[in-house]
């Protein structure tokens, strides 16, 4: 499992742009599911090709991170 911290404050902005970059940046992505709870917390789930997920959360509590089931670093240098 990897994680990567991009925000440590909730921001709506920050999130989305972070949804657009895996969606531009990683070939053959799946956009699943989107949710929302009643705190305004946000979380985005993709699927590869190969059924591993990726996962942008948008936190009230803990900010904006991705959790991913493989390493996307190579898809942004």
């Amino acid at each position: 499992m990897f994680e990567y911290k991009i925000c440590n404050i909730y921001d709506k902005n920050i999130f989305s742009r972070q949804c657009s970059a895996i969606e531009q940046h990683i070939p053959n992505i799946t956009n699943g599911d989107s949710l929302s709870d009643v705190d305004g917390s946000q979380l985005q789930i993709y699927t590869l090709p190969n059924g591993k997920k990726i996962k942008v959360r948008n936190s009230v509590d803990f900010g904006v991170s991705i959790e991913s089931d493989v390493d996307i670093e190579r898809y942004f240098n």
